[in-house]
């Protein structure tokens, strides 16, 4: 009797033991493999390299919370069949000021889940740097969270038990958020009549903001407010005609490219290459598309005068720096001594901001390096925001001119005694 009693028990012990397993059992890990990428535009603040970090990180720090995913980085390799992927990614509305952020899952094999998506969006026109990374991160995990939630849903629908009705899946209306709309402030003089009684001043003042759009921002402001906030129907629609052009520079610029002899081409790229940063869509898309389609011996005269005010301190301004300086200097060893001369005036340009390195190294194809230009570049040594591009450059030239070599070594040890 005692022997029966003592199998009983050790057969409930084991029942207890194995049912107390059973509970803490951890969840299946779940391996998926991510990508984060910031998609290129017309418009971009901030690097992309700096954005995809921002968005890889909030996203990973939320997905990863819940213990069910197993993350890993795509990298180059090609996707295996049946494997579950993320991807997240970020893209800046240039008309909008805007930054969006996709988080994208694919389950791979899992014929049992659907594919999922969330996004969210924020306005980052006019903001600091520090800003608009902080409200893109908040973004990312504002979509994470969406998607996270979404997973959830779809894992506890797949278990559920026979009989039992599926959690619905049904998140929110809509996966995403659209952005705040500011209405821009009109200085425009004509900016008055657009919004008068007088029909005909109304029409003339229309015709007049169309004009300068393109060129100003001032006018274009009062465009926007029109199409906006204009208690005339017909006046927002006409409002909104006139701002067409606007979102379709590239295209257009494409499109004269094709025809290749444009009549005052020179002149058109000339000015628009002069615009202010709300052109920014136009200004690239004439550095891109139209500037290489003026003869290689005219393009430094086009694109000059931007040389001479060219200041750059974020991401699209860049792009159309490089567009610019790669159609002036091509892939050749050297180009015209004037234009290289013309690139240190950029570098020696306090204001130019983050374009002085790469000015830089176009001055090192200069064909004919002289005494006085080497003094310049020694004087840029002193300067620590570009010490390291000239000290190369400078080495560079003097490299088969052993007068100048001389003279540069000197000057290096004067500069080290200093």
């Amino acid at each position: 009797m005692r022997r029966l009693v003592l199998l009983l028990a050790v057969v409930a012990v084991t029942e207890v033991v194995a049912s107390a397993a059973a509970v803490a059992a951890p969840p299946e890990v779940w391996k998926v493999r991510y990508i984060a990428v910031e998609e290129p535009s017309t418009w971009q603040p901030l690097a992309p390299g700096d954005v995809a970090s921002v968005l890889e990180h909030a996203a990973l720090e939320v997905l990863t919370r819940s213990g069910l995913l197993q993350l890993e980085p795509l990298g180059d390799s090609p996707v295996s069949a049946g494997v579950a992927v993320l991807r997240i990614s970020g893209r800046t509305i240039d008309e909008a000021e805007t930054h969006n952020v996709q988080i994208s899952f694919d389950p791979g094999g899992r014929s049992d889940l659907p594919s999922l998506r969330a996004a969210d969006s924020v306005v980052i026109g006019k903001l600091a740097r520090a800003v608009m990374l902080e409200r893109i991160e908040a973004s990312a995990r504002a979509a994470a969270t969406q998607l996270q939630e979404a997973l959830r849903l779809a894992l506890q629908r797949t278990s559920a038990a026979p009989g039992k009705p599926p959690v619905a899946l049904e998140l929110q209306a809509l996966p995403w958020r659209w952005p705040e709309v500011t209405v821009p402030a009109a200085s425009s003089g004509s900016a008055g009549d657009l919004f008068g009684v007088d029909a005909r001043r109304r029409d003339a003042a229309l015709r007049e903001l169309t004009s300068l759009a393109l060129a100003q921002a001032s006018p274009r402001h009062a465009l926007e407010k029109c199409a906006l906030t204009h208690a005339d129907a017909d006046v927002r629609r006409r409002c909104l005609e006139a701002l067409r052009p606007l979102s379709s520079a590239e295209a257009i610029a494409q499109l004269l490219a094709k025809e290749g002899a444009v009549p005052n081409l020179e002149l058109a790229v000339a000015r628009c290459l002069q615009q202010d940063n709300l052109a920014r869509g136009k200004k690239s898309a004439c550095a891109q598309y139209l500037l290489g389609e003026i003869a290689p011996a005219r393009r430094a005269a086009v694109a000059w005068r931007y040389l001479d005010s060219v200041a750059v301190f974020e991401q699209g301004g860049a792009n159309v720096f490089e567009d610019v300086e790669k159609e002036l200097s091509g892939h050749g060893k050297t180009i015209d001594a004037a234009l290289a001369e013309k690139f240190l005036s950029i570098a020696e340009r306090p204001g130019a901001g983050h374009i002085r390195q790469k000015a830089l190294y176009v001055v090192g194809k200069h064909p004919q390096p002289s005494p006085a230009l080497i003094e310049r570049l020694v004087v840029l040594a002193r300067d620590p925001l570009v010490a390291g591009a000239a000290l190369r450059v400078a080495v560079d030239l003097v490299r088969k001119d052993a007068p100048l070599r001389a003279m540069t070594l000197g000057a290096l040890k004067q500069l080290a005694r200093e």
